[in-house]
């Protein structure tokens, strides 16, 4: 019985992924326990004010579609996040930057609720304080991604992509939610337009205050997170030039400004579309109806999702996946094609509440998809990042990845007014084809090891 206790122990040992050697050994050092500590926080930020919350805001206030995409500009500070990414490499352990700046997250969405409040000179503020968070959250994700690379071992990155993926969606399904949802039920029975982002703003601030605290005493330490002083000089030109020097480089670069421009198209304009009257194209949702479509359609697709891209990445390799999972990140576009030629209004009940049945399903199956695709994206994104500087290098990746994603984001809002949103769904779709058939010609072997 004994020797039997012990060969399952170890069995369930070498299945479960553990933190290096140098982290504390507890419950909270489990990776089960920390990776969502740090990528829940970061999903709500992105879910509230980064992306869904202010396009949902702006529109509820009666912003135009056009002015809605240039709401993607706030992101060009996490585009040009890999300018200052060596910096922050030497400054300081990531786990010790990953909780200042989080700290420093919940002071600016202080601040955001302090400008919607009295609204004095109102898009000029509030587009100020947004773009304040960007810059803020732009250092967030680069000392969270590197304590992620460093903290874990390539075989434990892959085990875990999709866990991080997922919490990174239930962040922002949370923030849709409840946050969101909030916001749009106390507007509605305070008959205000601002009172429900107001508050919406100040308990996000608390939460993310709280979250620091928490991470700040529990978040594990490791021996391989130190700060990294660049013998080169100017650690930018050195790290630039490390990076092209990948197998592929140029290649590379290209199909990551490529691989997500067809949901940049479609994303932005996804909640303008779901609030429009019909009239104007749109399926005549208010903010509870819409938040909670997005709750009980995305929340648990978006988790089974990310969690069997991870397997799937596990099981059979990325290599032999690869091109499978990146159309499971872009067919579904064509679902929301569907919807906006059609404008169906058959329903379904939950929770009491009569939602749009054929929007519910396509926002499940846009959901999992994604929640898959993405997770082998970003896992590839991880793998190709290697050596001393492994943080910037995958910083430059987001980067690129996010001038591929915003600036479509930026103009999807004058092509809609253009179009309209039959065509502009339909072009989402086309416009990711390129990055699916580059998939193949990609390379797929890190040191020497097939991914």
């Amino acid at each position: 019985m004994s020797k039997l206790k012990d060969s399952m122990n170890s069995t369930i040992s070498e299945q479960m992924p553990v933190p290096n050697r140098g982290s504390v050994t507890s419950f909270f050092s489990s990776p089960w326990i920390y990776i969502p500590a740090i990528y829940l926080l970061s999903g709500t930020i992105e879910g509230g004010p980064l992306q869904y919350g202010t396009a949902i805001m702006y529109k509820d206030m009666g912003y135009a579609n056009s002015f809605i995409g240039y709401l993607s500009l706030l992101n060009i500070p996490i585009l040009l996040s890999f300018l200052w990414a060596p910096y922050v490499d030497s400054w300081a352990s990531k786990r010790k930057l990953s909780i200042l700046f989080l700290f420093l997250t919940g002071f600016i969405t202080a601040l955001i609720a302090v400008t919607i409040h009295f609204s004095i000179f109102f898009t000029l503020t509030s587009l100020t304080a947004f773009l304040l968070l960007a810059v803020v959250y732009s250092f967030f994700k680069i000392a969270a991604d590197g304590y992620y690379i460093r903290i874990l071992d390539p075989k434990q990155q892959a085990a875990f992509i999709g866990i991080k993926t997922s919490a990174i969606r239930v962040g922002i399904i949370c923030a849709i939610a409840i946050l969101i949802r909030m916001a749009g039920q106390i507007n509605v029975s305070a008959e205000s337009k601002t009172a429900g982002w107001v508050w919406m703003y100040i308990i996000l601030s608390i939460l993310l205050f709280v979250g620091a605290v928490y991470n700040f005493f529990f978040l594990p330490k490791t021996v391989n997170d130190k700060a990294v002083k660049n013998p080169q000089g100017f650690a930018l030109f050195a790290v630039l030039k490390e990076y092209l020097k990948q197998n592929k480089a140029v290649l590379l670069i290209i199909y990551i400004l490529l691989c997500r421009l067809g949901e940049g198209v479609l994303v932005k304009m996804a909640d303008p579309f779901f609030m429009d009257p019909f009239e104007k194209g749109g399926l005549n949702m208010d903010i509870p109806s819409l938040t909670l479509v997005k709750s009980f359609a995305g929340f648990p697709c978006t988790i089974i999702g990310g969690i069997a891209g991870g397997w799937i990445i596990k099981k059979f390799g990325l290599k032999k996946t690869f091109l499978t999972l990146a159309c499971c990140m872009s067919v579904p576009n064509l679902g929301y094609w569907y919807l906006a030629k059609t404008l169906p209004t058959a329903e379904i009940i939950i929770l009491g509440q009569s939602l749009n049945r054929d929007m519910f399903s396509v926002v499940c199956i846009e959901s999992l998809g994604y929640g898959i695709g993405f997770s082998a994206f970003f896992y590839y994104l991880h793998a190709m990042a290697t050596g001393l500087n492994k943080t910037s290098l995958f910083a430059i990746s987001s980067a690129l990845m996010g001038f591929g994603f915003y600036i479509p984001c930026a103009v999807s809002g004058l092509l809609q007014e253009a179009i309209g949103y039959p065509m502009l769904f339909l072009c989402s779709f086309l416009l990711a084809v390129p990055g699916i058939a580059m998939v193949k010609f990609l390379p797929m072997t890190v040191n020497n090891t097939e991914l």
